[in-house]
């Protein structure tokens, strides 16, 4: 008995392991998702899929509401009934909730510099915020505010109501907060925000009842991100928090671990993401997202400085005005006062729109200043650097930054100051008296003005400095002069240490006499032995010669000649005939009968140049006759030459095309098309005294090409159709391409990184052979027919191919990337599906899955029922025999 006994147990414990085992199959939730679900009906969830469950990601057969897709996760709205659904599903990791953020309750502008920072301009263009845009993740926003209304570049983009982020114009701000922020950024008309003229996209990402999902606002960032090009987007703006509170990064925290990747991938296009530091009034702790790392966390402050308001630790970037700020109305919100189309509110959520703000001011500036774009880190730390510091003495114990964008502005100027000199103007001056006036333009703020004045030593012999702090600045100043002649300017600074002259000096002649060079010019070459040097002289009392000099380029006078005359104004010609080549330089000295004398203000330049050009023929050798067909030829020569011109190809004697981009004692070179034939070349070169140098002739022929037939019966040949091959780009397979073919042409095309050639092997009538290879598959399309193709033997297909027509000898055929699930049934007879495909289909499907489990429960219930039954038989048995 005891045997049997033992035996029959035995059966009930692995009996009953295996009940427990299959009743355990189901994936872990937490109980916060069950009470939820419970409480509400419905609760939002993350489902992160295994690596085997890769066709979930590809369709949409799991339970509930698909909210948006992130990588291997999906945000599901899911009932109870759902989630035990989830539970169920063999392919699903982790089941997680989804936190949800809170939304976090004009004379603003003047204190962080936006409104004068509005009147400077950057190329004629002032700096409002044009042609920069926010994102603003929030309630949404109503456009049909006076001080809103053609602010946005689109309608509302709700990612909170729908399944994933859409455009929807039926939607404004069913809360207010949203709209409330959009006017600090960008409103203009009534009150004006912080960039009165960019732009704004909406991010509906809150409910009406001040509840942000974090897939939602993770989704919205993801919007921006997306489309930052298309509109220009260089920041986005958050107001919004988190209850729990953290004192340092929480990039892997559950409150953020859904945004950080957004808010990562953001920074990665160089998008600033202002958030919102939180109201909790913490000294040691901010709300999440702003505790991200690549968050730009922003705090606030009293309007008077005076007071730091709200959630700060040392995670906290930088201050802005958010108490008592007025804005554009939406709807009036509990805690704040209204007025007409205005409402004023506190918390940091009003300090945020102020940073967010700034930002599209420095972007504009940086983009008219260099065409270049600001990093995020570049934004935050000159804001950081720049700003007012603020002493947290009785609070945090830390030193913050309120921000100032003129200031912020001031430091990333790299353009000088533009100065005008305007009078004496260059010439004669009979009086020692004279008033010099100049000014300077900054698109900032320049510092200062700077007036100098050179003697004929080049000494300064005259500097005054008038300090400023405005964008525009003047100089006057009067200063007597003694005779002689003299050169000035003014060199103006700004704030960042930018400074700039006049583009030139004004020269001046004070008194005595004024000397002028009239020919030849300046910089004057010449191969002729004799030439004539023309100056001028000018007096206030009667002049009494001019002498002539010549130095040579060792600054040694070879020439002097002296005319003596009266009068008060005088023209003169010395001739000199040239004998060495060199540089020379040239002026006229000037008397009058009071002793006072004056050169030029400048001495000239003369080269006398009388050597040829030498040039030395390299390419193609003299009777070359290597080319066939039509063809491009490079002719290649050498030059030596100290002062060259230019030089010119020669083709049958006629100019074919001339260069003046010449390198001396290096290979220069032409480039020409020739047909068939034979040609004469050559190369002349000039230098700037007009020197000319032809080289010898050289010849050169083309062959004419050969016609290559293919053999064949009959009369004439035909030219051999090359086949082509045709490389296709990843965007152009994703989006499809139509190609026309003729037999054995190719398409090259990259899928899933592997290498694919399509070949077109054959044309007959109305139908086409083609070959897919790496692995070859080959099959038939009729016009208008379509082929699905797997190219890598999974369980998708990869790519669709279509022949579109067939006109003259040439298929059309389309080829487009797709991804869509093969229908797992093989054909047995009619239309029979395999036992095994059912089978695996069965297995594959939750709902079925679920059914088989309770089956199995069921039955091993029958079994133990059945044990039991057999066993209390057995013992009600043994001892009836007994009695």
């Amino acid at each position: 008995m005891k045997k049997s006994v033992i035996i029959v147990l035995a059966i009930l414990i692995i009996l009953t392991t295996f009940f427990l085992l299959e009743a355990k199959s189901g994936l872990s939730i937490s109980q916060d998702i069950k009470d939820k679900a419970e409480t509400e009906g419905k609760v939002r969830v993350i489902v992160e899929i295994d690596s085997g469950g890769k066709n979930i990601l590809s369709s949409k057969t799991l339970p509930g509401k698909e909210r948006h897709r992130f990588d291997n996760k999906i945000s599901l709205e899911v009932s109870e009934k759902e989630l035990a659904e989830l539970q169920q599903n063999g392919n699903i990791k982790k089941i997680s909730l989804v936190p949800e953020k809170k939304i976090l309750l004009q004379t603003s502008t003047i204190l962080i510099n936006a409104t004068t920072t509005w009147t400077k301009q950057v190329n004629s263009v002032n700096l409002t915020g044009t042609g920069q845009t926010a994102c603003i993740l929030d309630t949404g926003t109503n456009f049909t505010h006076p001080d809103l209304v053609g602010k946005n570049l689109t309608c509302v983009i709700d990612c909170n109501t729908g399944v994933s982020c859409i455009e929807n114009c039926s939607v404004g701000d069913d809360h207010g907060h949203g709209t409330h922020v959009a006017g600090i950024i960008a409103g203009s008309g009534g009150i004006n925000g912080v960039a009165p003229n960019a732009s704004l996209i909406s991010i509906k990402v809150c409910n009406s009842a001040g509840s942000c999902p974090d897939d939602d606002i993770r989704a919205g960032i993801d919007w921006c991100v997306s489309n930052y090009s298309i509109y220009n987007i260089s920041v986005i703006s958050i107001s919004l928090g988190s209850d729990t509170l953290y004192t340092s990064f929480c990039d892997n925290e559950i409150d953020a671990v859904t945004i950080t990747p957004g808010i990562n991938n953001a920074i990665a296009k160089n998008i600033s993401v202002v958030v919102a530091a939180g109201n909790d009034g913490s000294t040691t702790s901010i709300s999440s997202p702003a505790c991200v790392q690549n968050a730009t966390a922003v705090g606030s402050i009293q309007k008077d400085d005076s007071t730091i308001n709200y959630n700060r630790n040392s995670l906290v970037n930088l201050l802005a005005p958010g108490v008592s700020i007025n804005s554009t109305l939406g709807k009036c919100l509990l805690g704040c006062t209204c007025s007409g189309n205005y409402m004023t509110c506190s918390g940091t959520s009003m300090a945020t729109p102020h940073v967010s703000g700034a930002i599209l001011l420095l972007s504009q500036f940086e983009k008219l200043q260099n065409n270049k774009v600001l990093t995020p880190s570049q934004v935050k730390t000159n804001l950081k650097n720049y700003g007012k510091n603020i002493s947290d003495t009785s609070g945090s114990g830390l030193n913050f930054t309120r921000i100032d964008i003129l200031t912020t502005l001031i430091y990333l100027d790299e353009k000088a100051p533009s100065v005008n000199l305007t009078s004496p103007s260059s010439g004669f001056s009979q009086d020692r008296n004279l008033s010099f006036l100049c000014n300077a333009t900054d698109h900032l703020q320049t510092k200062n003005l700077t007036l100098i004045i050179w003697n004929s030593t080049s000494s300064a012999i005259n500097q005054t400095t008038d300090l400023s702090t405005t964008a525009f600045t003047s100089l006057q100043k009067n200063i007597t002069l003694d005779y002689g002649t003299y050169s000035w300017n003014c060199l103006s600074s700004d704030v960042k240490g930018n400074s700039a002259f006049a583009s030139s000096n004004f020269s001046l002649t004070v008194g005595g006499v004024l000397t002028s060079l009239n020919m030849p010019a300046n910089n004057f070459y010449s191969n002729q032995n004799q030439t004539n040097f023309n100056c001028s002289a000018q007096s206030q009392t009667s002049l009494t010669n001019v002498t002539f000099s010549l130095w040579n380029s060792t600054n040694n006078l070879v020439y002097n000649l002296t005319k003596n005359f009266s009068g008060l104004s005088n023209e003169s010609i010395f001739n000199y005939n040239f004998t060495s080549e060199q540089n020379y330089s040239w002026n006229c000295l000037a008397f009058n009968n009071q002793t006072n004398s004056s050169f030029s203000s400048t001495n000239r330049s003369f080269v006398f140049d009388v050597t040829k050009p030498v040039i030395l023929l390299i390419s193609p050798t003299d009777g070359d006759s290597s080319n066939t067909g039509t063809t491009t030829v490079t002719f290649s020569y050498n030059l030596t030459e100290t002062n060259p011109l230019n030089c010119s190809l020669l083709v049958d004697s006629t100019i074919d095309q001339t260069s003046t981009t010449i390198y001396t004692n290096q290979t220069n070179s032409f480039s020409t098309s020739l047909v068939a034939g034979t040609y004469s070349w050559s190369v002349n070169c000039t230098d700037h005294a007009n020197n000319l140098q032809n080289t010898s002739i050289r010849t050169i022929t083309i062959n004419t090409a050969p016609v290559t037939t293919s053999g064949g019966g009959g009369g004439g040949g035909s030219t051999t159709n090359i086949a082509m091959t045709t490389i296709l780009t990843e965007s152009q397979i994703q989006s499809g391409k139509s190609v026309s073919m003729k037999e054995n042409d190719r398409i090259k095309f990259t899928e899933k990184e592997q290498e694919h050639i399509l070949t077109l092997i054959q044309i007959i009538n109305n139908k086409t052979t083609i070959t897919i290879q790496s692995e070859p598959l080959t099959f038939t399309l009729q016009i208008g027919e379509s082929r699905k193709v797997n190219l890598d033997n999974d369980d998708l297909f990869d790519l669709e191919v279509k022949l579109n027509s067939i006109i003259n000898s040439k298929a059309n055929i389309t080829i487009k990337q797709i991804s869509e699930k093969i229908p797992q049934k093989n054909v047995l007879g009619n239309n029979q599906t395999s036992v095994n495909e059912t089978n695996q289909a069965t297995l594959k499907n939750p709902a079925i899955k679920k059914l088989l489990n309770i089956r199995n429960l069921i039955i091993l219930g029958i079994i133990i029922l059945i044990a039991i039954g057999f066993f209390l038989a057995w013992i009600i048995k043994k001892y009836r025999k007994k009695g």
